[in-house]
């Protein structure tokens, strides 16, 4: 095969790499397209769940026929939009979603028309009004039940969508990832057989010129292949054949050695322009890192606002309707509010290690020492109730960022003083140690422990070795601590045992 035919192929790697990155990326903003239609779908579904309820909230107190009126007008269009949106979703599991919520949808149309039926009749009877009301308040009762059992399943089809558009988006990267990588790897093998098949050709090739400039005009070069230097190879032996019968056979070798030379730079400048182009490759991707970031960063913010409103509904529901509520109620609304509440925290801690990661190191002389202290105090301050001895080694002092190391040793002692919680005699300690020559930092406690067998999973994001029953937490404070050793230069890790406690050391840069 001839050079210019494998430069090609290189060419074409690239090409089809351009062409297959456009068509993955056209398919992932197909899918997260249809995502964010049916998350928008979800939110209509949710919206009339939440007017309905009010139009029944509002009849159950005042009885009037216009808020009846109104209710039934929305649960007709809210059962349109069912229909319409189970005939819109492929996703078997919005689909399975869907179907829940219609038959919820009938549930609370069914009650709700009972209710008016048990409305009627306590209207034109008196003797049997006691047990009319408690058959009454037990529909009550199912009503708000199925009512959220449909606005909790029209959430659950939004959290799938937004889930299925995030999948999208990491499938892409990681295929594009991978496209790239094979595609650099076709390239650099491709060009390794080019210069070893040019180099092989090339010393043969001055091998020969050389023995025919010192006058070995019987000499030939061996001609193998049918690429450029091959052909070069004939027109020095063709060369020879010429000295042979004429002086002027010397001017040819010349033009042949500045052929040979012209053929070199070329070659040069090929390799040139494929270093160019794996440095471009290298940038763009680079950047749809960052894009990749922004996306991130955008949904966690976007994620607040129905959080928000549904922990703000599930407080309003507790306090304004609580004598409504039987306690399996207000246990189901204690729930979704805890629910919530616990994403909230893990949106946070998801924007704080973004930050992390993005944040401009301004480093200066911080004592650590110092930084445990108040953060040791802070934790006494905040539970007096426990005992804990804390040893802390005075003047220990490095260079580093102040903010982020704060950031760092708070998460490494909440640590320490959370998985001692359980421990009769807890202890913490933090101070300098030697280790295979280098001076590191450690904090050690005395509680829980954990198993050296699952370490790796340790400082991974939402990776947990205890349950949030045991310890609770969202399992972002030590993926935020390595980032930050990690980002000082440094690195940390952990030595424990379950029940004896946990040491973690670490380094910084």
């Amino acid at each position: 095969m001839k050079i210019s035919s494998r430069l090609r192929i290189n060419a074409y790697i690239s090409a089809a790499l351009m062409i297959i990155m456009t068509l993955i990326l056209a398919w992932s903003f197909v899918v997260t397209g249809r995502m964010n239609r049916y998350a928008l779908l979800a939110d209509e579904i949710n919206k009339l769940v939440f007017q309905r309820i009010l139009l029944r909230d509002d009849y159950l107190l005042n009885g009037q026929e216009r808020t009846k009126t109104q209710w039934f007008e929305k649960t007709k269009a809210l059962g349109a939009l069912l229909d319409s949106a189970q005939e819109k979703v492929t996703h078997p599991q919005m689909k399975y979603t869907l179907q829940e919520a219609r038959k919820a949808f009938h549930d609370t149309e069914r009650i709700f028309s009972d209710i008016i039926k048990f409305q009627d009749q306590k209207e034109g009877t008196t003797n049997k009004q006691p047990a009319l009301n408690e058959a009454k308040g037990f529909l009550i009762n199912q009503i708000f039940l199925k009512a959220y059992s449909l606005s909790d399943n029209a959430a659950k089809m939004h959290a799938l969508a937004e889930e299925e558009a995030i999948k999208a988006q990491h499938r892409t990267l990681f295929i594009i990832i991978i496209l790239v990588f094979v595609s650099i790897l076709a390239v650099i093998i491709n060009s390794v057989a080019i210069s070893s098949v040019f180099m092989k050709r090339l010393a043969a090739l001055g091998n020969g010129v050389a023995k025919l400039g010192q006058g070995h005009l019987d000499e030939r070069i061996d001609v193998e292949g049918n690429d450029e230097l091959s052909d070069l190879a004939r027109l020095s032996n063709a060369m020879a054949e010429n000295l042979s019968h004429s002086h002027t056979a010397l001017e040819n070798l010349q033009r042949e050695i500045i052929t040979r030379k012209q053929a070199e730079e070329e070659i040069k400048k090929l390799n040139t322009d494929l270093e160019e182009r794996v440095i471009e490759r290298t940038a763009q991707l680079s950047a749809a890192n960052e894009e990749l970031n922004a996306f991130s960063y955008s949904v966690s913010h976007d994620l607040r606002t129905p959080l928000r409103s549904i922990d703000g509904f599930s407080q309003a529901l507790l306090e304004e309707y609580q004598d409504k509520l039987d306690d399996a109620g207000k246990g189901y609304l204690e729930r979704v509010r805890k629910a919530t509440q616990r994403m909230g925290f893990l949106i946070d801690d998801m924007l704080k290690l973004s930050r992390i990661t993005q944040a401009e190191l301004k480093p200066e002389t911080v004592d650590l020492s110092a930084i445990i202290r108040a953060t040791a105090d802070e934790q006494q301050k905040n539970d007096p109730g426990r005992s804990v001895a804390v040893t802390i080694q005075k003047g220990i002092l490095v260079q580093g960022d102040p903010y982020l190391l704060k950031i760092a040793m708070e998460n490494l002692v909440n640590n320490a003083f959370k998985f001692t919680g359980k421990t009769a005699q807890a202890r913490v300690e933090f101070g300098t140690a030697v280790r295979e020559g280098v001076t590191v930092c450690f904090i050690q406690d005395n509680g829980a422990g954990f198993d050296m067998t699952y370490g790796g999973k340790l400082f991974g994001a939402f990776q947990r070795l205890h349950t949030t029953a045991e310890f609770p937490g969202t399992g972002i404070g030590l993926a935020t601590v390595q980032r930050i050793i990690h980002r000082h230069g440094g690195r940390i890790w952990a030595e424990a045992e379950k029940g004896k406690g946990a040491t973690f050391f670490f380094t910084l840069g």
